[in-house]
């Protein structure tokens, strides 16, 4: 009766860590014993990013001498910073793999640890011809992240959709796989695969564990209702952002969206009210303390007040600056191109806020590049829009602008460059 219900008791466990209820999982698998229980707890703390813990249930663990706790204990400590620690249990695991999937998840632990130590070629060898069985939606989640390091995002979005399928009811898997498809997708204009995430997503809960990649997929079908010009679709999406439980900084983009767009549309007051109010978020927020992405929304910020407001932006640009880079297990945002493009048309807004026209020309461009060699039309085009004014004329360029807002017809992309060539004629003229 006891193993029954010791079996009974790791099945819930084990449906709630695949819904991503991992508090419940935590709870239900508390006082349990056993080495099911604990590599299934120390999974749990592992997605819960309490890495400490996961090593301090292995640690006490009975089952030292399997595969799966050193493959388990070396992921805990790796995310920690002991990688040579987490190099060697690894290399334990892969030797002392018994099955099928203790070999994959050895496999997979290794490609990992490479990835996050910047050792590309080793993780794609690894990840390149074998059969990793239920860790098959991770190793394909990995190979969509190698991918972005290269640049090919029209394969990485395809990878993290094929992760999210290979996921099943893993729902942390499902939810961070499409939300980064429905990032780069928004990025690429690719309408289908934003349409498809929304569909594969509508029925799934909220649970405080999917809502930042719930709040990463709505945000990015706010964007795509803009660029597609349902302008009163993509304020309600960014409105409905606040209701999401993330950390605070998060909510910074949200106000950044909404001021953003308000100010694109020619609504002035709301616009700078809310910038105001995303200023004065983001001045209670110490942003060294946080591992991931969010001082991006620090570069949004000078985005949004570089041309009215330049020595606020310039603010925010240098402490955008001043703040560590994400840790090595912060997937978003890491070695990207696309961040160095949107930091350089950054500084190009910023230095020409300051009236610093050659500085500013010089970002500028190459922000252009950066992005053309992408594929991300429709920010080449806002660099360049960026640009009209201080540069010389380059028929190349407005080729490029009418050729590109021909895709996006209704988009703001298309009342921002007429305001621009409105503005830039009238200066001309001028002079």
């Amino acid at each position: 009766m006891a193993a029954k219900a010791s079996t009974l008791g790791l099945r819930i466990a084990r449906e709630a860590f695949l819904r991503a209820d991992y508090d419940a999982c935590v709870e239900i698998l508390r006082g349990r014993r056993g080495a099911e229980r604990d590599f299934l707890l120390a999974r749990t703390y592992l997605r819960m990013r309490r890495h400490d813990d996961a090593e301090r249930v292995l640690r006490a663990s009975r089952a030292k001498k399997r595969s799966t706790w050193a493959a388990l204990t070396g992921a805990a400590i790796g995310r920690q910073g002991d990688t040579d620690g987490a190099r060697a249990l690894i290399e334990v695991a892969l030797a002392t793999a018994r099955t099928q999937e203790e070999r994959a998840e050895a496999r997979y632990q290794r490609a990992l640890l490479h990835w996050m130590l910047h050792e590309t070629d080793a993780a794609s060898a690894i990840l390149e011809n074998e059969d990793f069985g239920t860790f098959s939606a991770v190793a394909e989640e990995l190979r969509a992240w190698l991918a972005v390091e290269r640049a090919d995002y029209a394969s990485a979005i395809r990878r993290f959709e094929q992760a999210a399928t290979l996921a099943g009811a893993d729902l942390m898997v499902v939810t961070a796989s499409l939300s980064n498809a429905a990032i780069y997708a928004r990025e690429m204009y690719i309408p289908a695969v934003m349409s498809g995430v929304l569909h594969r997503v509508e029925s799934v809960a909220r649970t405080p564990y999917l809502e930042l990649t719930l709040y990463q997929i709505t945000r990015a079908a706010a964007w795509f209702a803009a660029i597609d010009g349902d302008f009163a679709r993509a304020m309600q999406q960014f409105s409905a952002l606040d209701s999401f439980q993330v950390e605070r900084s998060w909510h910074v983009f949200a106000l950044c969206d909404r001021a953003y767009l308000s100010l694109a549309l020619g609504e002035e007051v709301n616009g700078w009210l809310v910038a105001d109010q995303a200023l004065a978020l983001a001045d209670q927020l110490e942003w060294e303390t946080f591992k991931g992405s969010e001082r991006v929304a620090l570069l949004y910020l000078a985005n949004v007040f570089a041309l009215h407001r330049p020595l606020q932006a310039q603010r925010c640009w240098r402490r955008y600056k001043a703040v560590p880079e994400p840790g090595p297990f912060s997937a978003a945002f890491r070695h990207e191109p696309h961040v160095e493009a949107w930091e350089h048309f950054t500084a190009g807004l910023v230095e020409k806020g300051l009236g610093n026209a050659p500085a500013a020309a010089a970002h500028f461009n190459r922000a252009y590049s950066i992005y053309r060699r992408l594929g991300f039309e429709w920010r080449a085009v806002l660099t360049l829009v960026a640009e009209r004014d201080i540069t010389p004329d380059d028929r190349t360029y407005d080729e490029y602008i009418d050729t590109v807002l021909r895709r996006f017809p209704n988009s703001w992309l298309g009342l921002i460059a007429d305001r621009e060539r409105r503005h830039h004629a009238s200066v001309t003229s001028i002079a």
